[in-house]
Protein backbone atom coordinates (compact mmCIF):
# COMPACT_ATOMS: atom_id res chain seq x y z
CA UNK A 1 0.00 0.00 0.00
CA UNK A 2 1.63 3.36 -0.75
CA UNK A 3 1.32 6.55 1.12
CA UNK A 4 -1.36 8.26 -0.37
CA UNK A 5 -3.70 5.34 -0.35
CA UNK A 6 -2.76 4.78 3.11
CA UNK A 7 -3.90 8.38 4.03
CA UNK A 8 -6.89 8.63 2.67
CA UNK A 9 -7.91 5.13 4.83
CA UNK A 10 -6.96 7.16 8.06
CA UNK A 11 -9.19 9.38 6.82
CA UNK A 12 -12.13 6.80 6.38
CA UNK A 13 -11.46 5.96 10.14
CA UNK A 14 -10.91 9.36 11.87
CA UNK A 15 -14.23 11.23 9.78
CA UNK A 16 -16.75 9.08 11.83
CA UNK A 17 -15.66 10.35 15.14
CA UNK A 18 -14.77 13.76 14.16
CA UNK A 19 -18.39 14.04 12.43
CA UNK A 20 -19.53 12.73 15.85
CA UNK A 21 -17.52 14.93 18.11
CA UNK A 22 -19.08 17.86 16.22
CA UNK A 23 -22.27 16.68 17.19
CA UNK A 24 -22.12 16.51 20.36
CA UNK A 25 -22.20 20.58 20.73
CA UNK A 26 -25.17 22.37 21.32
CA UNK A 27 -26.52 25.42 20.39
CA UNK A 28 -29.39 27.49 22.11
CA UNK A 29 -32.64 26.84 19.99
CA UNK A 30 -31.86 24.53 17.70
CA UNK A 31 -32.81 20.52 18.09
CA UNK A 32 -30.10 17.97 18.00
CA UNK A 33 -31.40 14.60 16.79
CA UNK A 34 -29.12 11.14 18.07
CA UNK A 35 -29.42 7.45 19.03
CA UNK A 36 -28.70 6.14 22.18
CA UNK A 37 -26.68 2.97 22.50
CA UNK A 38 -28.04 0.66 25.22
CA UNK A 39 -25.90 0.99 28.32
CA UNK A 40 -24.75 4.39 27.12
CA UNK A 41 -24.96 7.95 27.63
CA UNK A 42 -24.09 10.93 25.37
CA UNK A 43 -22.74 13.85 26.57
CA UNK A 44 -23.22 17.38 24.93
CA UNK A 45 -21.79 20.96 25.53
CA UNK A 46 -23.20 24.05 25.33
CA UNK A 47 -21.27 27.77 26.22
CA UNK A 48 -23.27 29.67 28.44
CA UNK A 49 -22.49 33.19 30.77
CA UNK A 50 -22.79 33.59 34.36
CA UNK A 51 -27.07 34.59 34.83
CA UNK A 52 -28.48 32.83 31.95
CA UNK A 53 -31.35 30.77 32.31
CA UNK A 54 -31.09 26.81 30.65
CA UNK A 55 -34.19 24.96 29.77
CA UNK A 56 -33.60 21.56 28.29
CA UNK A 57 -36.30 19.01 26.59
CA UNK A 58 -35.31 15.28 25.57
CA UNK A 59 -37.92 13.23 24.20
CA UNK A 60 -38.14 9.97 23.07
CA UNK A 61 -40.10 6.84 21.97
CA UNK A 62 -38.29 4.14 22.15
CA UNK A 63 -36.73 4.74 25.95
CA UNK A 64 -37.21 6.26 29.24
CA UNK A 65 -35.39 9.00 29.40
CA UNK A 66 -33.34 11.05 31.72
CA UNK A 67 -31.31 14.25 31.26
CA UNK A 68 -28.65 16.04 33.51
CA UNK A 69 -27.25 19.36 33.63
CA UNK A 70 -23.46 19.35 34.78
CA UNK A 71 -21.46 22.64 35.24
CA UNK A 72 -17.92 23.35 33.61
CA UNK A 73 -16.54 22.41 37.16
CA UNK A 74 -17.68 18.87 36.86
CA UNK A 75 -20.49 19.46 39.98
CA UNK A 76 -24.49 18.03 39.03
CA UNK A 77 -26.63 21.02 39.15
CA UNK A 78 -29.68 19.19 37.94
CA UNK A 79 -31.42 15.78 36.34
CA UNK A 80 -34.98 15.09 35.64
CA UNK A 81 -36.66 11.38 34.34
CA UNK A 82 -40.32 12.07 33.90
CA UNK A 83 -40.70 15.96 33.84
CA UNK A 84 -42.05 16.22 30.82
CA UNK A 85 -44.97 14.39 28.41
CA UNK A 86 -44.80 10.58 29.42
CA UNK A 87 -41.47 9.32 30.06
CA UNK A 88 -40.04 12.14 28.24
CA UNK A 89 -37.54 14.45 30.54
CA UNK A 90 -37.46 18.33 30.82
CA UNK A 91 -35.24 20.89 32.59
CA UNK A 92 -37.25 23.99 33.31
CA UNK A 93 -35.09 27.70 33.60
CA UNK A 94 -32.21 26.61 35.47
CA UNK A 95 -29.95 29.46 36.85
CA UNK A 96 -26.84 29.15 36.10
CA UNK A 97 -24.25 30.98 38.35
CA UNK A 98 -20.82 30.79 36.61
CA UNK A 99 -20.43 31.46 32.78
CA UNK A 100 -18.67 28.48 31.26
CA UNK A 101 -19.16 25.05 28.95
CA UNK A 102 -22.12 23.51 30.51
CA UNK A 103 -22.41 19.55 30.01
CA UNK A 104 -25.95 17.91 29.31
CA UNK A 105 -26.33 14.16 29.70
CA UNK A 106 -28.63 11.86 27.89
CA UNK A 107 -29.13 8.76 29.06
CA UNK A 108 -31.57 6.22 29.65
CA UNK A 109 -33.81 5.65 33.27
CA UNK A 110 -33.36 1.60 32.25
CA UNK A 111 -29.57 0.77 31.63
CA UNK A 112 -30.19 -1.47 29.22
CA UNK A 113 -32.79 0.70 26.91
CA UNK A 114 -31.53 3.35 24.26
CA UNK A 115 -33.08 4.30 20.79
CA UNK A 116 -33.43 7.47 19.01
CA UNK A 117 -33.98 10.75 20.87
CA UNK A 118 -34.17 14.32 20.11
CA UNK A 119 -32.68 16.72 22.56
CA UNK A 120 -34.02 20.60 22.81
CA UNK A 121 -31.55 23.19 24.88
CA UNK A 122 -32.10 26.91 25.10
CA UNK A 123 -30.53 29.57 26.76
CA UNK A 124 -32.19 32.96 28.07
CA UNK A 125 -30.03 35.96 29.49
CA UNK A 126 -30.76 36.44 32.53
CA UNK A 127 -29.56 38.86 35.30
CA UNK A 128 -26.48 37.63 36.79
CA UNK A 129 -26.00 36.42 40.16
CA UNK A 130 -25.99 38.77 43.03
CA UNK A 131 -22.71 39.34 43.94
CA UNK A 132 -21.35 38.07 47.69
CA UNK A 133 -22.06 40.21 50.23
CA UNK A 134 -19.54 40.28 53.20
CA UNK A 135 -20.33 42.36 56.67
CA UNK A 136 -17.36 45.23 56.56
CA UNK A 137 -18.49 46.10 60.40
CA UNK A 138 -19.70 49.89 61.39
CA UNK A 139 -18.65 53.28 60.59
CA UNK A 140 -17.90 55.83 63.41
CA UNK A 141 -18.39 59.85 62.58
CA UNK A 142 -15.05 60.97 62.22
CA UNK A 143 -13.12 58.15 61.06
CA UNK A 144 -12.28 56.36 57.92
CA UNK A 145 -12.00 52.89 57.50
CA UNK A 146 -10.06 50.40 54.92
CA UNK A 147 -10.66 46.89 53.41
CA UNK A 148 -9.67 44.63 50.36
CA UNK A 149 -12.52 44.40 47.95
CA UNK A 150 -12.21 41.03 45.95
CA UNK A 151 -13.70 40.95 42.51
CA UNK A 152 -17.66 40.76 42.31
CA UNK A 153 -17.76 41.27 46.33
CA UNK A 154 -20.29 43.77 48.21
CA UNK A 155 -18.96 45.15 51.39
CA UNK A 156 -21.83 46.21 53.94
CA UNK A 157 -20.99 48.76 56.60
CA UNK A 158 -23.99 50.34 59.23
CA UNK A 159 -23.89 53.51 61.63
CA UNK A 160 -25.91 55.00 64.03
CA UNK A 161 -27.50 57.83 62.63
CA UNK A 162 -30.45 60.61 64.39
CA UNK A 163 -32.89 62.76 62.34
CA UNK A 164 -31.65 65.96 60.55
CA UNK A 165 -27.96 65.24 60.95
CA UNK A 166 -25.91 65.87 57.98
CA UNK A 167 -24.85 62.79 56.95
CA UNK A 168 -21.16 62.53 55.01
CA UNK A 169 -19.80 59.64 52.96
CA UNK A 170 -16.34 59.53 50.81
CA UNK A 171 -14.98 56.32 48.85
CA UNK A 172 -11.50 56.71 47.65
CA UNK A 173 -10.34 53.14 45.68
CA UNK A 174 -6.64 52.27 44.92
CA UNK A 175 -5.49 51.81 41.67
CA UNK A 176 -7.95 50.08 38.99
CA UNK A 177 -10.67 50.11 41.61
CA UNK A 178 -13.98 52.29 40.41
CA UNK A 179 -15.72 52.19 43.87
CA UNK A 180 -19.52 52.44 44.23
CA UNK A 181 -21.35 53.96 46.95
CA UNK A 182 -24.82 53.46 48.30
CA UNK A 183 -26.28 54.46 51.45
CA UNK A 184 -30.00 52.86 52.77
CA UNK A 185 -32.11 54.05 55.70
CA UNK A 186 -33.18 52.39 58.88
CA UNK A 187 -36.11 51.20 56.45
CA UNK A 188 -33.76 49.24 54.17
CA UNK A 189 -34.90 52.10 51.27
CA UNK A 190 -32.00 53.36 48.97
CA UNK A 191 -31.50 57.16 49.61
CA UNK A 192 -28.43 58.09 47.62
CA UNK A 193 -26.14 56.03 45.08
CA UNK A 194 -22.56 57.36 43.73
CA UNK A 195 -20.09 56.75 41.32
CA UNK A 196 -17.71 59.72 40.54
CA UNK A 197 -19.20 62.30 42.70
CA UNK A 198 -16.15 62.44 44.57
CA UNK A 199 -13.92 63.44 41.99
CA UNK A 200 -11.78 60.90 39.91
CA UNK A 201 -13.05 57.64 40.79
CA UNK A 202 -14.19 58.56 43.97
CA UNK A 203 -17.44 58.50 45.55
CA UNK A 204 -19.54 60.76 47.27
CA UNK A 205 -23.08 61.07 49.39
CA UNK A 206 -24.01 64.16 51.57
CA UNK A 207 -27.77 63.86 53.02
CA UNK A 208 -29.93 64.73 55.71
CA UNK A 209 -31.01 61.98 57.95
CA UNK A 210 -34.97 61.45 57.24
CA UNK A 211 -35.04 59.36 60.54
CA UNK A 212 -32.84 58.22 63.53
CA UNK A 213 -31.93 54.54 63.14
CA UNK A 214 -29.01 52.21 61.98
CA UNK A 215 -28.42 53.35 58.68
CA UNK A 216 -26.55 51.00 55.94
CA UNK A 217 -24.34 51.59 53.52
CA UNK A 218 -22.75 49.49 50.56
CA UNK A 219 -19.78 49.22 48.70
CA UNK A 220 -18.67 47.75 45.40
CA UNK A 221 -16.68 48.17 42.32
CA UNK A 222 -18.86 49.79 39.63
CA UNK A 223 -17.83 47.11 37.05
CA UNK A 224 -18.03 44.06 39.47
CA UNK A 225 -14.73 42.91 37.60
CA UNK A 226 -12.07 44.45 39.46
CA UNK A 227 -10.63 44.24 42.87
CA UNK A 228 -8.77 46.37 45.21
CA UNK A 229 -8.21 48.37 48.51
CA UNK A 230 -10.17 50.99 49.39
CA UNK A 231 -10.82 53.64 52.34
CA UNK A 232 -14.58 54.76 53.39
CA UNK A 233 -15.20 57.77 55.73
CA UNK A 234 -17.88 59.15 57.21
CA UNK A 235 -18.99 62.49 59.22
CA UNK A 236 -22.17 63.60 60.75
CA UNK A 237 -22.85 66.88 61.56
CA UNK A 238 -25.57 69.06 63.76
CA UNK A 239 -27.69 70.87 61.37
CA UNK A 240 -29.25 74.31 61.47
CA UNK A 241 -31.46 75.63 59.57
CA UNK A 242 -32.21 79.26 58.15
CA UNK A 243 -35.23 80.13 55.93
CA UNK A 244 -34.75 83.09 52.98
CA UNK A 245 -31.91 83.94 52.84
CA UNK A 246 -31.93 85.33 49.47
CA UNK A 247 -30.38 88.66 48.95
CA UNK A 248 -28.73 90.02 52.54
CA UNK A 249 -25.79 88.69 53.92
CA UNK A 250 -25.89 86.00 56.54
CA UNK A 251 -23.26 86.03 59.30
CA UNK A 252 -22.86 82.75 61.47
CA UNK A 253 -20.51 80.76 64.29
CA UNK A 254 -20.19 77.14 63.01
CA UNK A 255 -18.93 74.93 65.82
CA UNK A 256 -16.77 71.29 65.19
CA UNK A 257 -19.01 68.59 62.90
CA UNK A 258 -21.86 70.97 62.43
CA UNK A 259 -23.28 72.34 59.29
CA UNK A 260 -25.70 75.24 58.62
CA UNK A 261 -27.98 75.11 55.96
CA UNK A 262 -29.86 78.32 54.80
CA UNK A 263 -33.31 78.10 52.15
CA UNK A 264 -33.55 80.30 49.11
CA UNK A 265 -36.67 80.72 46.21
CA UNK A 266 -35.72 80.43 43.05
CA UNK A 267 -36.82 80.06 39.31
CA UNK A 268 -36.00 77.63 36.28
CA UNK A 269 -33.53 79.78 34.70
CA UNK A 270 -32.50 82.31 37.39
CA UNK A 271 -28.66 82.23 37.79
CA UNK A 272 -27.00 81.92 41.53
CA UNK A 273 -24.02 83.20 42.94
CA UNK A 274 -23.35 82.16 46.14
CA UNK A 275 -19.75 83.28 48.14
CA UNK A 276 -18.72 82.02 51.57
CA UNK A 277 -15.88 84.08 53.40
CA UNK A 278 -14.31 83.19 56.66
CA UNK A 279 -10.47 84.39 58.62
CA UNK A 280 -11.11 81.26 61.05
CA UNK A 281 -11.18 78.41 59.37
CA UNK A 282 -11.18 76.28 55.57
CA UNK A 283 -14.59 76.42 54.42
CA UNK A 284 -17.13 74.85 52.33
CA UNK A 285 -20.09 75.60 50.42
CA UNK A 286 -22.95 73.44 48.45
CA UNK A 287 -25.84 73.93 46.98
CA UNK A 288 -28.96 71.44 46.56
CA UNK A 289 -31.70 71.83 44.28
CA UNK A 290 -35.39 71.60 44.89
CA UNK A 291 -35.35 67.81 44.81
CA UNK A 292 -32.26 67.16 47.13
CA UNK A 293 -30.05 66.53 44.73
CA UNK A 294 -26.57 67.98 44.78
CA UNK A 295 -25.98 70.44 41.79
CA UNK A 296 -22.92 72.47 43.05
CA UNK A 297 -20.04 72.08 45.62
CA UNK A 298 -16.64 74.34 46.24
CA UNK A 299 -13.92 74.26 48.89
CA UNK A 300 -11.23 77.05 48.07
CA UNK A 301 -12.64 79.30 45.27
CA UNK A 302 -10.52 82.40 46.07
CA UNK A 303 -7.76 81.21 48.87
CA UNK A 304 -9.46 79.35 51.30
CA UNK A 305 -12.77 81.03 50.37
CA UNK A 306 -15.72 79.56 48.87
CA UNK A 307 -17.94 80.21 45.89
CA UNK A 308 -20.17 78.66 43.62
CA UNK A 309 -20.06 81.08 40.48
CA UNK A 310 -23.08 82.08 38.28
CA UNK A 311 -24.93 78.68 37.95
CA UNK A 312 -27.90 78.34 36.17
CA UNK A 313 -30.73 76.67 37.85
CA UNK A 314 -32.59 74.24 35.83
CA UNK A 315 -35.79 73.95 38.28
CA UNK A 316 -38.06 75.92 40.63
CA UNK A 317 -38.76 75.90 44.23
CA UNK A 318 -36.47 75.62 47.36
CA UNK A 319 -32.89 75.41 47.19
CA UNK A 320 -30.94 74.79 49.86
CA UNK A 321 -27.55 76.14 50.68
CA UNK A 322 -24.92 74.20 53.07
CA UNK A 323 -21.80 76.00 55.25
CA UNK A 324 -19.58 73.49 57.13
CA UNK A 325 -15.67 73.41 57.58
CA UNK A 326 -13.78 71.44 55.03
CA UNK A 327 -12.41 69.25 57.68
CA UNK A 328 -14.47 68.13 60.51
CA UNK A 329 -13.30 70.14 63.09
CA UNK A 330 -13.02 73.35 61.25
CA UNK A 331 -14.80 76.17 63.29
CA UNK A 332 -15.48 79.96 63.53
CA UNK A 333 -17.32 82.78 62.10
CA UNK A 334 -18.35 83.25 58.16
CA UNK A 335 -20.50 85.31 55.89
CA UNK A 336 -22.25 83.52 53.30
CA UNK A 337 -24.10 86.08 50.79
CA UNK A 338 -26.55 84.33 48.05
CA UNK A 339 -27.58 86.63 45.09
CA UNK A 340 -29.71 85.80 41.63
CA UNK A 341 -29.64 87.55 38.47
Amino acid sequence: MNARAAFCLLLLFLLPAAVQAQSRTLRSGVVRAANLAPGRQDAWTIDARAGDLLSARLTSGAFDTVVELWSPSGVLLDSNDDGGVSTNSELEGVRLSNGGRYRVVVRSYSNGSGGAYALLVTLVAGRPPAPAFVSAGTLASGQTRSRDLAVGAVHGWTFQGAAGQRATLTLVGSTGLDPYLELYGPDGELLASDDDGGGMLGSRIQVRLPASGTYGVRVRDYGTDSAGRYDLALTLRQETMTDNVFGRPQTGQIGPREVRTYTFQADAGNVATITLTSTDFDREVALYDPYGAEVARNDDFDGLNSRIDGLQLTSSGTYEVTVQGYQPSGAGAYVLRVSRD
